[in-house]
């Protein structure tokens, strides 16, 4: 194999086959994730637009359009104005700074046997005895029967897992996995959370951010418990912070109206309800998103027809579970 053929996620000066760069250390003091005033765009689609949050959180699920994160490791997406550091540092320059990124197509390649994958991202990553540990990260696992095998044999959670441990014998301050539990069966969700957090516990272990579209399922739900979660809808953030404190919380709505929203906001105000705006309130839009308590819909049903709004999406946001003991 030739480092042309390394799997997405990687620094580029490892896929150049440079020494193994040395880490940035992680200080208490740095945030997990930071994002000032963030835009980004790929192509000529806005994935997030005006966010800000901070968390040092040594877990974090970005909840809806987070897979911003992973777009701009990978350099498929570029930040137009604001600013975003992961441990301290911006995505140019993370991958090589003690961050690994676990896309969903995982670290394995997909036209050679997994072993040999697992073998040759050891030595990219400059780890001694390549072999015995890409033998060891597979028996760790109980998928030494796999190793001749493509990663096709696989499941998507045992590829995830494979691709977990190995990042994380490289010794980072964070990993990043994108999507590791979206589409997973109750089972397979439940073996493969086990694995993440018990990959990130303990002393000395990576911080974790990940993402997922929806909190479905109770793997999810658990996950998510541990940690502060950053939920983002419409590319705007619809809320952040310690997933205990989102779990004491009531339901939220989210809504989606034509115009501005401006006399629908004034008209709630009136029966005594807060109507929050998720989008920079300088840009004038064709349609504007809000968020509120979801006690008070019929409020906002009524409010909507007394200003003539029309009220283009409703989405119910259920609060997380509350955290097992």
């Amino acid at each position: 194999m030739t480092d042309e053929n390394a799997p997405a996620g990687f620094p580029e000066a490892r896929v150049q086959g440079a020494g193994f760069p040395e880490e940035t250390e992680t200080s208490g003091e740095l945030p997990t994730l930071e994002a000032r005033q963030l835009t980004v765009r790929r192509g000529g689609a806005v994935l997030v637009e005006g966010v800000s949050f901070r968390t040092h959180a040594p877990r974090v699920a970005l909840v809806g359009d987070g897979g911003f994160v992973p777009r701009l490791l990978l350099g498929e997406a570029e930040i137009s104005s604001g600013d975003l550091s992961l441990l301290g540092e911006p995505p140019s320059q993370a991958l090589g700074h003690g961050v690994r990124l676990v896309p969903k197509d995982s670290w394995l390649l997909d036209d050679e046997p997994v072993l040999a994958s697992l073998r040759f991202v050891a030595e990219l990553f400059g780890i001694p005895h390549g072999s015995r540990v890409a033998k060891h990260t597979l028996a760790s696992l109980g998928l030494s029967q796999f190793a001749r095998t493509t990663p096709a044999a696989l499941e998507p959670a045992e590829r995830c897992a494979v691709s977990l441990a190995l990042a994380a014998i490289t010794g980072p301050g964070l990993i990043v996995l994108e999507q590791p539990l979206d589409g997973l069966d109750d089972l397979r969700a439940a073996w493969l959370r086990e694995r993440i957090e018990a990959t990130c516990a303990g002393d000395g272990a990576p911080r974790l951010v990940w993402t997922c579209e929806r909190l479905l399922s109770a793997a999810q739900h658990d996950l998510a418990s541990t940690g502060d979660v950053v939920w983002l809808q419409y590319g705007h953030l619809l809320g952040a912070g310690p997933a205990a404190e989102l779990a004491r919380g009531s339901a939220l709505c989210l809504v989606r109206v034509a115009g501005d929203g401006e006399r629908l906001s004034r008209a709630l105000r009136a029966r005594g309800v807060v109507l929050e705006s998720t989008a920079d309130p300088r840009e004038p839009r064709r349609a504007s998103s809000w968020r509120m308590q979801a006690s008070n819909r019929r409020d906002l049903i009524s409010a909507a027809v007394e200003t003539e709004t029309p009220v283009l999406d409703l989405q119910l946001i259920k609060p997380l579970s509350e955290p097992r003991s």
